[in-house]
């Protein structure tokens, strides 16, 4: 894959962002890093003894593990809502946003159409009215 790649070329504290539009493909993404990870385990490690000098699983398990902290991967609204997670304490601070009281402390939940109708059947619900 692109990202594994990416892991292979590039330097130990490179980070690597992969965003993509759908949780299905995103969900795709790291179920095939993970997969390629794996793959590339099994070539590295085979089986039986280990000599001096080779990696052990123990390490692998380690450098893979690193591996996937490298890569930062998501939707674009996740990726989004990780950032404003992250950074939003920081943009409190911004003049536009500091004359109000909106305090970003990434208490927040991002609600796409389904969530927000189900929110509101549940409100509607629990103050006894029926749809």
């Amino acid at each position: 894959s692109r990202i594994q790649h990416l892991l292979d070329c590039t330097e130990e504290e490179d980070k690597i962002l992969a965003v993509t539009f759908t949780k299905k493909a995103a969900m795709e993404m790291q179920h095939r890093l993970e997969r390629s990870l794996s793959l590339q385990e099994e070539e590295v490690l085979g089986e039986g003894e280990y000599e001096e000098g080779e990696i052990t699983q123990e390490e692998y398990g380690t450098k893979k593990s690193t591996s996937l902290n490298r890569v930062t991967l998501g939707t674009f609204h996740s990726i989004c809502a990780k950032i404003l997670r992250w950074h939003g304490p920081h943009l409190s601070t911004l003049p536009s946003l500091s004359s109000s009281d909106t305090i970003m402390d990434g208490n927040f939940v991002i609600m796409d159409q389904s969530d927000q109708l189900k929110l509101i059947k549940e409100i509607l619900t629990s103050l006894g009215i029926d749809l």
